[in-house]
């Protein structure tokens, strides 16, 4: 689980500020420790939609409102 939600805040802020490699890192590594934070599946979900791969989008997505 991950203790730090600040780690979770500056996902969001490198989303909106599109640093769509920096989130993309980010949360890939965030995911390792929790890998069913609904927050995190969704925020891939958003950093591949707006990178255009909508396929990968939509999985991870789909995953986010499975939990």
């Amino acid at each position: 689980m991950i203790r730090n939600n600040l780690e979770i805040v500056n996902l969001i802020e490198l989303i909106k500020k599109e640093e769509l490699s920096k989130a993309m890192k980010l949360c890939q590594r965030l995911l390792k420790k929790d890998e069913a934070n609904e927050v995190l599946l969704n925020s891939l979900g958003i950093i591949y939609r707006k990178k255009k791969k909508y396929i990968q989008a939509e999985h991870w997505t789909r995953r986010a409102l499975e939990k």
